[in-house]
Order: C-alpha cells, then structure tokens, then sequence
C-alpha cells in the first residue's frame, strides 16, 4: 500500500513536466536539438518538474498565507504514516489542487 501511494504522488509530481516536454516533443514550430534517449527524457522531466514546483512553492510563500511542510511529504513517501498530521495535510490540498492545475 505504501509503494502504490508513494507511486501515485511521485507520479502526480512529475505531470506537469511530462505535459510540458509532451508539447514541445509534439510540437511544429518547436524544434528538439536535445537527445531523446531515456535516460535524457528523465533528467529533463525531472529538472522541469522541480523548476516547475520551485516556482510554484515562491507564488506560495510570496502570498504568505500558508507555510509549505516538506516534511509532511516526506512521510508519505516513505509511509510513516503515524507521524502524518492529518490536519496539515487536509488544509494542504486545498492549496496542493490550484498550483498543481496552473503547472499543467
């Protein structure tokens, strides 16, 4: 149960990028002068995928409502799930939804 959850979220994390390098693989005015094996793919979905979050993290934070618990993350990861504060999480997917729409 835990791997499958961690799966999903990890999944649900990297989206946005793999939308984002979808359309510019697809795309005919945009032409793709990097390598397209793998391992490359990976690295790039993964470096737009951060750059993505990061910026959504900073239009978090410039608001100032709310504070972002990495740690919260963390243990849903790795399935400690007896240290996961319910209230924190629950208050954070009202946040989690928007930020996640606008990156895609």
């Amino acid at each position: 149960m835990d791997i499958a959850v961690s799966s999903v979220i990890l999944i649900l994390l990297l989206l946005p990028a793999l939308f984002l390098r979808t359309f510019i693989i697809h795309s005919d005015s945009l032409e793709n002068p990097l390598d397209t094996s793998i391992k490359t793919e990976t690295g790039i979905i993964f470096l737009i995928a951060i750059i993505q979050h990061l910026f959504g993290i900073f239009i978090i934070n410039l608001n100032g409502t709310y504070e972002v618990y990495f740690n919260q993350l963390f243990y849903i990861l790795i399935g400690h799930s007896e240290k996961i504060n319910d209230k924190i999480l629950n208050f954070s997917f009202i946040f989690f939804t928007p930020i996640f729409l606008i990156n895609i």
